[in-house]
């Protein structure tokens, strides 16, 4: 009769446990109700922004409420990040990441303003391996002639970057090393205009993405010379790498989305399961081979061990040898 009776004290804190339980789970699942904004941190037009666009097309259909892409490009990237990091973290505003440059800014300059741990990972959805790209009527065929200008002209070749400490000047430095030339690497705020310049004949080579150059590459616009991954690529077949010319150099752009830090969990998994059915469709996928994108999709607590871990191999990196 006591063992009931104690039994029965703890009766209305279950139900209080439960009912808040429900009424939590019922606010998670009704999540998203309004527009929600995602924040790219780059020039509309580019790679990042094409698939942003993209994903809150898809995002939109399948919750029935409006996603929709906000540009706030400037200084790497910088600028769009500290935005997204003093955003509400009440699940309406989410942004890109792109790795190495999300994490270079803050390694190598201690007046950024935001960390890794400034955000919650949603999840990542391409790896887009390295490129040296030329117009089309260039007289570059390949990435040997490339390198052999370089040597017997010194500083006159000019290469798009995307500032000091950017995955594109990282890779165009150790090219330098590795053949032993000299470049002029050329400042760009994102991959459009660099484009926009190589088409122009404003400079000489494109540095940048596989999936910044695939329409032009099948239009006959440019000539890739070289990709920096260990294989080729299936979409393209006939790019040799920078290795099998001799160039150990390998590197590759991750592109997901983070939110503020306090996103509540519940959210983050609705978001990730969502993200995770849309890459799975036949239409999205071919979306995304249309645009020369390498898919490879990391999700929630995965996505943050990987970022976790990148970040520790790039401090090391700069620890053992400041970039700047």
């Amino acid at each position: 009769m006591n063992k009931k009776k104690s039994f029965l004290k703890f009766v209305p804190l279950l139900c209080l446990l439960i009912f808040f339980n429900l009424f939590f789970s019922a606010i998670a699942s009704n999540y998203p109700e309004k527009d929600v904004k995602i924040v790219i941190t780059w020039d509309a037009g580019g790679s990042t922004d094409v698939m942003g666009r993209i994903v809150a097309e898809e995002l939109g259909n399948l919750f029935g409420v409006k996603f929709f892409v906000e540009n706030r490009p400037g200084a790497g990237g910088e600028i769009g990040w500290v935005y997204l990091s003093n955003a509400k973290p009440d699940g309406y505003t989410i942004g890109n990441i792109n790795i190495p440059y999300f994490i270079n800014t803050y390694v190598q300059r201690d007046e950024c303003s935001y960390r890794l741990s400034d955000f919650v990972p949603i999840a990542n959805l391409v790896s887009d391996p390295a490129i040296l790209a030329v117009k089309g009527d260039s007289s570059f065929e390949t990435l040997g002639d490339f390198i052999n200008y370089a040597k017997e002209n010194p500083q006159v070749l000019t290469v798009s970057s995307e500032g000091v400490g950017s995955s594109d000047w990282l890779v165009m430095t150790k090219l330098e090393e590795l053949a032993g030339i000299e470049l002029n690497l050329i400042n760009f705020e994102g991959d459009a205009p660099a484009r926009t310049a190589l088409l122009g004949g404003h400079i000489s080579a494109y540095s940048g993405n596989l999936s910044e150059v695939s329409a032009f590459i099948e239009t006959g616009q440019m000539r890739v010379l070289g990709l920096m991954s260990e294989d080729r690529s299936f979409l393209f077949p006939l790019i040799p790498t920078f290795k099998e010319n001799g160039f150990d150099i390998v590197s590759e752009t991750s592109r997901g989305f983070i939110a503020p830090k306090g996103f509540p969990d519940e959210y983050r998994q609705i978001l990730v399961d969502a993200l995770e059915e849309i890459v799975k469709r036949p239409d999205f996928i071919q979306r995304m081979e249309e645009l020369g994108v390498p898919m490879h999709f990391i999700s929630g607590s995965q996505f943050e061990k990987s970022l976790e871990k990148t970040e520790r191999l790039i401090k090391e990196a700069w620890d053992k040898e400041p970039w700047l």
